[in-house]
This record gives structure tokens, sequence and C-alpha cells, in this order.
């Protein structure tokens, strides 16, 4: 499956950058699975991604959703921490509704 057509899993880490960076810049919603945040996915938007000093590894400022529980440990990551991303396609509502995930689809 083609992440770029349809919701789905995101395992290598260039497909990960890719879904990071549109996230930035078009909100769309990722699942982050990352030790570095806590056990579990973790639905988030991302608000910014910077290398650092080296270059060596990308830094990732995470914008976690008011309705995502277990909260996060915290809200930075690095692209060698994230384990796979759960892409989807809609933008995160502002009243804090609830996915459907079977039809991708926000509800109140």
């Amino acid at each position: 499956m083609n992440a770029t057509d349809n919701d789905c899993f995101v395992t290598s880490k260039a497909e990960i950058l890719r879904e990071l960076l549109r996230s930035r810049d078009e909100g769309n919603a990722l699942g982050v699975w990352s030790s570095s945040l806590g056990p579990g996915m973790f639905l988030c938007t991302v608000k910014e991604v910077c290398t650092d000093e080296d270059e060596e590894d990308i830094m990732i400022n995470l914008k976690e959703e008011q309705f995502t529980t277990p909260r996060m440990d915290n809200h930075v990551v690095y692209l060698h921490e994230v384990d796979r991303v759960y892409t989807f396609r809609s933008r995160l509502p502002e009243d804090g509704a609830v996915l459907n995930v079977g039809t991708d689809r926000w509800e109140a």
C-alpha cells in the first residue's frame, strides 16, 4: 500500500520523515509509536521538524491532542526513535471529536 494514497502504517525512516513533514505542512493526524514518548500509539500532529547541530539526526516537536490518552511522556522525539507511524489523511477537528477508525471520519 502506498502511503500517499491511503491511511497506512509506515516503517521506513524515509517514509516516516515524509509523513512527519506532511503532517507539519498539512496538519493531518499521525499515530506515532516511539518508546521515548511512552508505551503505545500517540495521536498527534507535527509542530516542527529540524536537524541538530551536527545534522546527524532530525528532531520532531509534536503537538499532542487534548483527547489523546495516555499522555505523552514528552513532546520531542528524534527520527531514529520513531518505530512507525500510522498516517491519517484527515485533519484533526477543532472541538475534540472522536475518530472512527473504520471510516476515518471525525464524529462529535
